[in-house]
């Protein structure tokens, strides 16, 4: 008697020769670039495309078109080296447009990780619970591009010495656009950073060697809020010719200087914030730790060296448009400096105050002039799309479930020496508490 196989299918079963397991709008990979680059390929925008437990190697880029969320096992389960990328491209390249592109639950090693391109009109895009981590190296790990609206929250940085952990690099270099449109102050049409940690590594070092925990470019807008900077800074640029930063606001962030202990004899961090571009707010922001310079300052830099435009406390168009600083201090309760460059003057490039003023002066929008003022709100905090622990300044903060930034390790390093001590201060917040692009950053 002739006999009939029949075979059943069902979803979620591995078959052979398949590049994906896939269940309603969620693929299942099994962690190797290939796979996951033919689940992009497969998957609608909406889907969710998963990473699971394990560590993965990448060799070959990673491209999406459409927005997808990448999710990991954790970043205590799921890690992905990147081996390949060189000279500034990324290993993976997703793009935002009706739904958001999420990334989380992955340990990023190496550098150069991930890039996010996006525009105002798309969803907002998140990257959050990941860890970016590439020893002693000096590294890029993230990069947005477009001006699209974005959150980075609850993520943990890890870099050498001059290290640029995060680039938002506005719409490019030599696309003025980002200077001719609209910046509303106070909304979510920024990049925002918050809730999350950046490192020098190592971080007793005697000096921080302008380890930048942000760097804005091109038209770029940027909100970093309620985050933890150990031996770093934050960078606008004002980069010629495409004239750099055009917006940001920077607030309630703690700067962590290592102070002398053991055979270490403490930091130099010559600066905080390094303003070269564009305009915005800096406020409520403090430092833990002792700095040995004894200035610490917020530094206002005339990128173009004393000629007209300065680039600096520039709104639309390159009219006038001030940066405004207030309540922010130094570990000894002193006020953080404001260093400014050639041709920066206060009281008409910049405003420096112990309160934030009532009214401030503005040439962000069109129908803006030399008259405007306007009063500052920030965005709504927690931001929106950030579901985590608001103390919480690490991946997994989940509501209730605080997860405190460890403790340094002493590890010695040579380098410049800088004399000034000064008496420590405690403060309420506490350290226990497509294709890819090509970027040169001007330093």
């Amino acid at each position: 008697m002739k006999r009939t196989l029949i075979l059943i299918l069902t979803a979620g079963i591995t078959i052979p020769g398949a590049a994906f397991n896939r269940s309603g709008n969620v693929y299942e990979t099994n962690g190797s670039a290939s796979d996951v680059q033919a689940a992009l390929n497969s998957a609608p925008s909406g889907s969710t495309v998963k990473i699971p437990a394990g560590k993965f190697q990448w060799t070959q880029y990673v491209n999406g078109a459409r927005g997808v969320r990448l999710e990991g096992a954790g970043v205590d389960r799921t890690t992905v080296e990147t081996v390949t990328p060189q000279n500034y491209h990324f290993i993976c390249n997703l793009t935002c447009d009706a739904s958001s592109v999420i990334v989380d639950g992955i340990a990023w090693t190496n550098q150069f990780n991930l890039q996010i391109s996006s525009s105002p009109s798309a969803a907002t895009f998140r990257v959050y619970n990941c860890t970016f981590d590439n020893g002693t190296a000096q590294s890029i790990y993230f990069q947005c591009g477009g001006n699209g609206r974005g959150l980075v929250d609850h993520c943990t940085f890890s870099g050498g010495g001059a290290s640029e952990m995060i680039h938002n690099f506005g719409l490019g270099a030599g696309n003025l656009a980002g200077w001719k449109d609209d910046v509303h102050p106070g909304t979510d049409q920024a990049l925002y950073v918050e809730n999350c940690t950046f490192s020098k590594n190592p971080l007793q070092d005697d000096y921080f060697w302008g380890t930048a925990a942000l760097q804005g470019y091109y038209g770029s807008r940027t909100v970093m809020r309620h985050c933890l900077c150990k031996g770093s800074h934050i960078d606008q640029h004002g980069t010629p010719g495409s004239v750099g930063a055009r917006w940001f606001e920077f607030y309630d962030i703690t700067f962590y200087v290592p102070p002398p202990e053991g055979d270490f004899n403490g930091m130099n961090q010559g600066d905080y914030f390094a303003l070269r571009g564009g305009s915005g707010v800096v406020f409520d922001c403090h430092v833990e730790g002792h700095n040995l310079w004894g200035n610490g300052l917020i530094h206002m830099y005339d990128e173009n060296g004393g000629s007209e435009p300065l680039y600096l406390a520039r709104g639309i168009n390159q009219n006038p448009s001030p940066v405004y600083i207030w309540n922010n201090f130094q570990w000894d309760g002193t006020p953080m400096k404001v260093g400014p460059g050639e041709n920066v003057v206060e009281n008409r490039d910049y405003f420096v105050s112990d309160s934030q003023p009532d009214r401030l002066k503005r040439w962000q929008l069109k129908t803006d002039n030399a008259s405007t003022t306007f009063t500052y709100t920030p965005f709504q905090y927690p931001h929106p799309m950030d579901d985590g622990d608001p103390e919480s300044y690490a991946p997994g903060g989940e509501p209730g479930k605080p997860q405190p930034t460890p403790t340094p390790t002493p590890q010695p390093t040579p380098t410049p020496p800088q004399p000034t001590p000064t008496p420590a201060h405690k403060y309420r917040m506490t350290l226990e508490s497509d294709s890819p692009i090509t970027v040169v950053p001007n330093r």
